[in-house]
């Protein structure tokens, strides 16, 4: 095994243990995360090597996923029979009524901020608001649990303002499919897209901030001073992107993001500069 190959593995191992730690908490076992894994080389091996007349052969997906013949016929079999598992995922309701609260133009005020809005029901009210955002879940329901997770407060009798632009993720299973879809999903298409072999137009934006040696007495002020640069810096953004969020669906449409997150890593980090910026 050459080198890069143990450093890539030594990476994938260590991203692994983490996510496992996470997943057993929540009782995906290994056999369940090890069945998820070979549909997904199968799946990858069957775009990237599909043409216009043809899917690729079984003995081709052999080669390219390490694979047995009987095993690729049977997960070739359950991706064609399983329903809804490459849905598009959507974002959670909270963080979808707050987003349209501070960048839908009907609901912020003069100063480009998002106003206090009355209960309602009715036009200009969070009644209205909540429907838009999340129109399979009940006003009186959706209010209620922006309440309970504390992300708006009564400014009045029966008027409200958001605590924050984005909703903090709960330490539960609806908290786990935010994670997995706000920061595993996007890193991973991002990383597939920028290097993977058989893509041929540009990189996407893929910078990454690093610091090391980072005392811990001072954590709390990191913490809360890269809360505020990346909550600010997903502002700016959203200004640029509303732009499109109203167009209408299309068959050549795409559902985007661009995803700030913090992280701390606790074992030894061999050989890196302090800074270290990727991607185009």
């Amino acid at each position: 095994m050459d080198n890069d190959t143990h450093k890539i593995r030594v990476l994938i191992y260590r991203s692994l243990r983490a996510l496992a730690g996470l997943l057993m908490d929540f009782g995906l076992n290994a056999r369940e995360f090890v069945e998820l894994a070979k549909l997904a080389y199968v799946d990858a091996a069957m775009r990237k090597y599909s043409t216009t007349a043809r899917q690729p052969s079984i003995t081709k997906l052999v080669q390219r996923t390490g694979l047995s013949k009987h095993e690729v016929r049977r997960l070739k079999g359950r991706l064609a029979d399983e329903v809804g598992l490459d849905r598009a995922v959507l974002p959670r309701p909270d963080g979808a009524m707050l987003q349209l609260w501070f960048t839908d133009p009907e609901y912020l005020g003069e100063d480009g901020q998002p106003r206090a809005l009355p209960r309602g029901p009715g036009e200009g009210t969070l009644y209205e608001l909540v429907s838009k955002a999340a129109p399979d879940i009940t006003p009186g329901h959706a209010i209620a649990r922006l309440l309970r997770n504390n992300h708006v407060r009564e400014v009045g009798p029966d008027v409200f303002e958001p605590r924050r632009r984005s909703a903090h993720t709960l330490r539960n299973a609806e908290g786990l499919w935010t994670m997995l879809r706000s920061a595993l999903m996007p890193i991973c298409l991002t990383i597939e897209h920028n290097m993977g072999t058989t893509k041929t137009d540009e990189m996407w934006m893929q910078t990454t901030s690093y610091a090391r040696r980072v005392p811990i007495s001072r954590l709390p002020y990191v913490r809360n001073g890269a809360r505020q640069r990346g909550e600010q810096a997903i502002f700016d953004i959203d200004e640029f992107m509303n732009t499109y969020s109203k167009a209408a669906d299309s068959d050549d449409s795409r559902f985007i993001g661009v995803g700030v997150f913090y992280f701390e890593e606790d074992s030894p980090f061999e050989n890196h500069p302090t800074t270290v910026k990727q991607g185009g």
